[in-house]
């Protein structure tokens, strides 16, 4: 019973802490402070404006996932390396349309099919992706729109 509870201890402080389980290394309490600033509705815009270059991606969607993100941060973020920080803009609310229109653009399938399923995005947005290249975000796009509208009639291309 005590090799369980030892096991299940050191898997659960791999995840929370960052312990790769070869080196000494853990999460800082630096990195646990941006990780707040970061998803913190009243962090002042420089600071998100800073934690939105910060080195590690898990920062970067955090500020990617805050509701008050501001659009020049969100157009620090919109290019980013990671998938999952354009991806957590892809989902936010208060993304601008002026982002989403360059994600629509985004090389990654999973980006665009994300923007596809988006109920928050402005029908016209919407009818681009049913053109899609890709056949499941077309798919996708053409069921959001028949959710929003309740109908199953959508412009083809």
């Amino acid at each position: 019973m005590l090799n369980i509870i030892q096991a299940l201890s050191e898997k659960l402080e791999k995840s929370l802490y960052g312990y790769d389980g070869t080196s000494t290394h853990y999460k800082s309490a630096e990195f646990w402070q941006d990780y707040y600033l970061a998803g913190d509705t009243a962090t002042p815009a420089g600071r998100l404006a800073a934690l939105a270059k910060h080195k590690d991606s898990i920062i970067r969607k955090r500020v990617a996932e805050n509701l008050h993100i501001p659009s020049h941060v969100q157009r620090l973020l919109v290019n980013d390396q990671d998938i999952d920080v354009r991806l957590a803009l892809t989902a936010n609310p208060s993304t601008r349309i002026e982002i989403w229109k360059q994600l629509i653009e985004d090389e990654s399938e999973l980006v665009r099919f994300s923007l596809a399923r988006n109920r928050n995005m402005p029908v016209p947005m919407l009818i681009n992706l049913a053109r899609d290249e890709e056949i499941n975000i077309a798919g996708q796009a053409q069921q959001t729109i028949e959710e929003i509208f309740g109908t199953s009639k959508v412009i083809a291309a």
